[in-house]
């Protein structure tokens, strides 16, 4: 398919739907790492490491590591764009830019793996919700001119 030829008719919506699936990724994948570090280290109180998650911040002040660490809402940003962005390829069925920009985002991460296979997986989970809720919600509301 052309990507020239594709629009969305409630562009405003589709914006704000995506601005919220993302920010439900976000809870999703805080909630997570939060129930991880209150397991592991009992110091941290769930609910004050999920603000401070949700916000960017590490879920601990003064924490060292790469699960303590804040990413001060970068990859709440990433996520949005992919859910702008996403849909697009999907419904033209440029599934090979998706591929290649998941493969390169897990990439340049690989060193972190090994730091912490549940990064890892909460990497995984943020990517399949991503993919499958762009798929099943946004990817309908792309449309293609004759």
């Amino acid at each position: 398919m052309n990507l020239s030829k594709a629009y969305i008719e409630h562009l405003y919506c589709f914006a704000f739907l995506a601005l919220g699936l993302s920010f439900g990724v976000r809870v999703v994948l805080a909630i997570l790492k939060c129930y991880e570090l209150a397991v592991v280290s009992s110091s941290a109180g769930f609910w004050t490491c999920f603000i401070r998650v949700i916000a960017g911040l590490p879920a601990k002040s003064g924490a060292s590591g790469a699960e303590e660490k804040g990413e001060y809402l970068s990859s709440f940003l990433l996520g949005f764009l992919e859910f702008l962005i996403y849909p697009v390829l999907m419904a033209a069925g440029l599934w090979t830019y998706i591929g290649a920009w998941v493969a390169f985002k897990t990439a340049a991460q690989y060193r972190h793996w090994g730091e912490s296979r549940s990064m890892f997986n909460r990497f995984l989970a943020g990517n399949a919700l991503v993919l499958i809720l762009s798929f099943l919600i946004l990817a309908p509301r792309i449309k293609f001119h004759p």
